[in-house]
């Protein structure tokens, strides 16, 4: 909204300023065995994990990891003044470290890398009356002929990876028939 020229209404400012996000940090973990589970997924809904979900890509399709490697992701959604957003690489991997091998044992000879990403919006909040606020920020977006509203920090809508790449491909296909 704010590199937008004119300005939007003041007023919706206002209600942009009340729509809320959760940021998600991503503890990558690129592991010398063949496989950490058999499923593509797991959810750790317990305040006992850091983490919500695990997930291994390589369950999804082989061709995710090196033959006799296998990659998870941890999920630590949290906002941005949670102690877990603020906390280091190097203090985030030791917590992660010791509730992960809670779950399954691992070696720390296992790890071929490890990394962590952060990004932020990446879970609208949905509380309630936020799709009247979301339905008026949108509808004002919608009067420009050369902007595209898509995925889940413009729509506010929580959407898995297979929407967000429809969704994307659909802008382009806009794009290019223009």
């Amino acid at each position: 909204m704010q590199i937008l020229e004119p300005a939007p209404p003041q007023e919706l400012y206002a209600i942009a300023k009340t729509i809320k996000y959760r940021n998600l940090r991503l503890c990558v973990y690129c592991l010398n065995i063949d496989s950490f589970s058999p499923n593509a997924s797991l959810y750790f809904p317990s305040d006992e994990f850091p983490f919500t979900r695990l997930y291994e890509p390589k369950n999804r399709s082989p061709y995710m990891a090196p033959e006799g490697q296998t990659v998870i992701v941890l999920e630590i959604p949290c906002f941005n003044e949670d102690s877990l957003w603020k906390m280091s690489e190097e203090v985030l991997h030791s917590k992660v470290w010791e509730a992960l091998n809670r779950v399954k044992p691992l070696n720390s000879d296992e790890i071929i890398h490890y990394q962590t990403y952060k990004l932020p919006f990446a879970y609208p909040v949905l509380e309630v009356g936020f799709e009247e606020k979301v339905g008026c920020l949108v509808s004002y977006f919608k009067q420009f002929e050369n902007m595209y509203l898509t995925g889940r920090s413009s729509l506010f809508q929580y959407l898995h990876l297979h929407d967000l790449f429809r969704s994307g491909r659909e802008v382009v296909e806009r794009i290019v028939h223009t």
